[in-house]
Order: structure tokens, then sequence, then C-alpha cells
């Protein structure tokens, strides 16, 4: 997405520099430690009109299974394992208590067929919301990725969280991890997308944000050698 970054580095003898193309990771998601950004040059792609969708169910494989459909083209892809929704006060009125839940962003082109396609997978859309110019609240991104930890830790401060990366046959890891940390381990899930320019043909990754419900240091790091 960035092409060019110019940045006023922080250091005893500040200066200018520039950082191009895969360079401008040094700076970039730094949250300016190492440098104040004073210049950024954005590659741009069409924009795309997308819809919010909230699918629901109450058992969790069949929703995981109905989420990873490479199919469809989207900009969000959340999977949030019951109890994690009751935490997020502002907009808890647009699914029911219970309920597993995904949050997505998909083309809206596209969005009456996944409500259909949820239907037929016995579960159900509790709520849509039509893309429209200029955004405005609820925005169902400002739930996910590590806004759900800071919305959980609003509601429990007892909650942590680790980042995973699962792989292939991730349903599998997530019954181990269900079976060896039963009640400890939430699963707060995100897909991302690869780079089509480099890996062929693209694929949807697994990875995950899971909130862990803090006992002690070393209990945390049993669960994190046991990811491992």
């Amino acid at each position: 997405m960035i092409k060019r970054l110019k940045i006023l580095t922080v250091s005893t003898e500040s200066e200018i520099i520039t950082l191009e193309d895969a360079d401008t990771l040094r700076a970039f998601h730094a949250y300016g430690t190492n440098g104040i950004i004073v210049e950024v040059q954005l590659r741009l792609a069409p924009a795309r009109p997308w819809d919010q969708l909230v699918v629901i169910g109450r058992e969790w494989e069949p929703l995981l299974e109905f989420a990873n459909d490479p199919s469809v083209p989207k900009r969000l892809l959340s999977v949030l394992e019951n109890p994690i929704g009751s935490c997020f006060k502002p907009i808890k009125k647009i699914y029911p208590k219970d309920h597993h839940l995904i949050f997505l962003e998909v083309d809206e082109t596209v969005a009456t067929e996944v409500v259909a396609r949820a239907t037929n997978a016995g579960l159900k859309t509790s709520h849509r919301i039509p893309y429209h110019y200029p955004r405005k609240a609820p925005m169902l991104s400002d739930y996910t990725w590590n806004h759900t930890t800071l919305w959980a830790l609003k509601s429990d401060p007892a909650w942590t969280y680790i980042q995973c990366g699962f792989g292939a046959n991730h349903a599998d890891k997530f019954r181990k991890l269900h079976e060896r940390f039963p009640g400890e381990i939430l699963f707060h899930l995100e897909f991302t997308r690869s780079n089509p320019t480099t890996v062929e043909p693209a694929t949807a990754s697994c990875c995950g944000i899971p909130l862990v419900h803090f006992k002690s240091e070393e209990r945390l790091r049993e669960i994190i050698d046991y990811c491992r």
C-alpha cells in the first residue's frame, strides 16, 4: 500500500530520510517511536462499496466452516467465539445473546448471496448495514483485531491475549486448545489474504488474537508453550 515515506528521525541529530517500497516497513506500524512521518505516498486501487454483515450461530464449528469462503470479495472477516460479543456494549442490540459471531465486510454485489448462503448453512444474518458514504457508526471493524481485546478489557481487566498463526488444519488446533485449557481461551480469529503478486493462487490465512483469562505468569507461559 505504501510507496514512499519521508521521515523526520527521532534521534539526537534529527534528519529527513526517504524510504521507498519495502524499506517503508522500517517506519510503518512503528507508532512514531523511530520517526515522524512528514510525507506519505500511497498506491491506490479501485474503491469498492462494502456492505457490513453480522452472521450468527449457536454452534462454533458450522460457523467457522462457513466463514472461510475464498470466493467472496471481502475487506473484513472476523470470527468471535461466544461470549466475546457481550463485551461490545454499543452494538449488542444488533445480535442476540449466547451466539458466536462473524463480522464481515463484503462487496455489495455479493452481500445478498452471502446472506442466502448463511441461511442455507443453518445460520442467521442478524444485521446488515448497506454501504453508504461517508461511512458512519456502527463500523464493525471498530470491534475487531485488537479493538476486540480493548473491549474485553473494559468488561473484565482479567482478560489478556496472545497472537497465533494457526496455519493449516486450524479447526483441529482449536479443538485441542479447548480441551487443554477449557474456559481459559476464547477464540478471536482474523483472516488475511496472501499477496496475489507473490503467492498464486491467493489464499486466506487464519490468524488469531485469542483472549486468555489471566491466572498467573506461569499459566500464561504454559499456554504459549503449548501453542508453540
